[in-house]
């Protein structure tokens, strides 16, 4: 069993089914992800050299708690988790933010290769930009305190940051946290859900 197979198992025991047309996305993503990765440096050499599993299922497996129709994923990088989550939630709208002009190339590659209508890709600081979104999602954004100040730019009341933390945050008062068990990673993270009031 290949490892995108072993991925598909062990979503497929948390509860997460795909059809072949989404997994078939999946793998062309991840086959750009080795064309374009040692040139844009989108990705660690490390993960390109041991797999890119680990970054698909930190996506995947919140596939669950996205809610509403309007996600952003601010500092997209080389898409995760903003595409794989396209791909599977494909009724709803995500919106890319990247910084980075080789990476915002990446991206709008992997949109008009895949044919992925439900996403925009925007070359730009989050901190520049004004949205109403139902979601956030923050990955590995730096400042998370400013991040927070900035909410009520890019989020509608009630809308919801998604944070991916090592740590529980609780100075950072979120309303709920969830425990994500990914088994390519040797401890779970924690999924923080903090609220724009």
């Amino acid at each position: 069993m290949g490892e995108f197979e072993r991925l598909r198992f062990l979503l497929e025991q948390k509860g997460i089914s795909l059809s072949p047309d989404k997994w078939a996305r999946l793998e062309a993503y991840k086959s750009l992800l080795l064309l374009w990765g040692n040139r844009f440096a989108l990705v660690s050499r490390r993960d390109l050299r041991e797999g890119l599993e680990k970054h698909f299922a930190d996506s995947l497996l919140i596939s669950p708690y996205i809610a509403g129709q309007h996600v952003l994923d601010l500092g997209s990088g080389a898409g995760f988790p903003g595409i794989p989550l396209a791909i599977v939630l494909d009724d709803k709208r995500f919106t890319l933010i990247e910084s980075r002009k080789k990476k915002c190339a990446f991206l709008r590659e992997v949109r008009r290769e895949l044919g992925l209508e439900n996403i925009e890709v925007v070359n730009a600081r989050w901190e520049d930009l004004e949205y109403e979104a139902d979601i956030a999602l923050a990955r590995a954004t730096g400042g998370v305190e400013k991040l927070l100040d900035e909410l009520p730019h890019l989020l509608k009341k009630g809308g919801y940051l998604l944070l991916y933390s090592a740590d529980k945050r609780l100075d950072l008062r979120p309303e709920r946290i969830e425990t994500i068990e990914n088994p390519y990673r040797p401890a779970p993270f924690y999924l923080l859900f903090i609220r724009r009031d």
